[in-house]
């Protein structure tokens, strides 16, 4: 098995994040400047393109992980009115709210790192795993070797077993393959 090429991960939940999250949820407040802000980052050059990774160079970021999203959708642009009507004031109503999902969010995110500087993780939370940890419960990171040649063995020996029905083991076989990674 290859290893996965994880792309950049978004991590709202870290304690870095806590400026980004507080940007963005002034920047509902200011509902046209946030529209404004977004057709900036938009490339209209082609209107049926979607925002392109932006590549920076001599800036505190060099790149953003956004790539092929149209950030100025009209169900996008329909959930920042909304928005903007409910005002959420903490961000966990803001995750709250009736059509706000990962587009959302990442746009006002983009927004918030992009023009007001408020850099949010990009740390990936589930790096570790304690399935490959110590005696003392600190986890290591996933070693996808190992990682790889264990689900394998797993796989052999769901296989081999007798106790099982064929239908239990294309079950079980099923979940472990959900597990692997794959490019």
């Amino acid at each position: 098995m290859s290893q996965l090429r994880l792309p950049h991960i978004l991590n709202l939940t870290s304690q870095q994040s806590q400026e980004n999250k507080k940007v963005s949820l002034k920047l509902l407040e200011h509902h046209n400047s946030l529209l404004h802000d977004l057709e900036v980052l938009q490339d209209y050059n082609n209107p049926q393109a979607s925002f392109k990774s932006l590549y920076l160079e001599n800036r505190e970021f060099y790149s953003h992980p956004v790539e092929k999203i149209n950030f100025t959708s009209k169900v996008l642009l329909k959930n920042f009115n909304n928005l903007s009507i409910v005002q959420p004031d903490d961000f966990t109503k803001l995750l709250l709210v009736e059509g706000v999902g990962p587009r959302t969010i990442r746009a006002l995110s983009l927004v918030a790192e992009m023009i007001y500087g408020a850099k949010p993780s990009y740390e990936d939370p589930a790096r570790y795993s304690f399935a490959f940890g110590g005696k003392d419960n600190v986890p290591y990171p996933v070693d996808r070797e190992t990682y790889d040649k264990s689900l394998d063995i797993i796989s052999k020996a769901i296989s081999k077993t007798n106790i099982l029905s064929f239908k239990e083991k294309a079950a079980a076989l099923g979940r472990v393959r959900d597990l692997t990674f794959t490019v």
